[in-house]
């Protein structure tokens, strides 16, 4: 349902701004084919709707991509904070039981 939406709105508006990040501008259709491309090669690593993955981004255009795209699969999305310790996320990531983790370096 959510994927549905960015499509329908890449369909309507395809050159408007979907997103602005510091000075760069991602139109939708820019945003649709980066998720697009994302979801894609999630499933390709063998991701499915039953499936949980978790995300470890700041507020950056990867974790829209990165939402969109595992949205797109119906897989279940597991939101991590960054201030989280070692610890914790250990915790959260056995307990969601997640299949994969997207993060755009590897915790320390």
């Amino acid at each position: 349902m959510l994927f549905h939406i960015l499509a329908s709105r890449t369909r309507q508006s395809p050159e408007k701004t979907a997103l602005v990040y510091g000075t760069a501008r991602i139109r939708y259709a820019d945003l649709y084919e980066q998720v697009r491309a994302f979801s894609n090669g999630l499933r390709a690593c063998g991701l499915t709707s039953s499936d949980a993955v978790a995300l470890l981004l700041p507020n950056c255009p990867e974790f829209i991509i990165s939402f969109y795209a595992i949205a797109r699969l119906h897989a279940s999305i597991v939101a991590l904070n960054n201030l989280l310790q070692k610890q914790e996320l250990r915790y959260c990531l056995q307990d969601s039981r997640v299949r994969m983790f997207v993060t755009n370096s590897a915790p320390s």
